[in-house]
């Protein structure tokens, strides 16, 4: 079970959803895979049902998490919309393949001139 400092300053939702990010990326838990429900994620991290649905919520926003209606919660990514601001990192160009890229400095290209256009997301 995953403790939560409750005095830190940080509210509970942040510190919840930057717990279930690491649980996802180090548990593995694979892109298209479900999550536990509700009950069990209140029950791993210590804290109420309406803190899971909150901390679901801003991951659906970041395109980490999708809500399937009757089916669960699922994993849809595991980079949010900061680190790929355009949605880039979905297409690959079917002439250069691509250049090989870092979490925070990608090189993307484009078939249409052949030139190579690189986008550097500073954190």
């Amino acid at each position: 079970m995953y403790q939560i400092e409750k005095m830190n300053q940080k509210l509970l939702a942040p510190q919840v959803e930057e717990e279930l990010m690491n649980y996802i990326l180090h548990e593995p838990v694979q892109i298209g895979e479900k999550i536990p429900n509700e009950y069990e994620l209140a029950s791993r991290f210590g804290v109420g049902r309406s803190t899971i649905r909150e901390v679901v919520k801003s991951l659906v926003t970041k395109g980490i998490l999708e809500v399937r209606r009757g089916a669960g919660t699922y994993v849809v990514g595991t980079s949010s919309a900061a680190d790929d601001p355009l949605g880039l990192e979905k297409f690959t160009d079917k002439y250069y393949g691509g250049c090989g890229s870092s979490r925070f400095n990608k090189t993307y290209h484009s078939g249409i001139d052949r030139a190579c256009i690189t986008v550097t997301v500073n954190h």
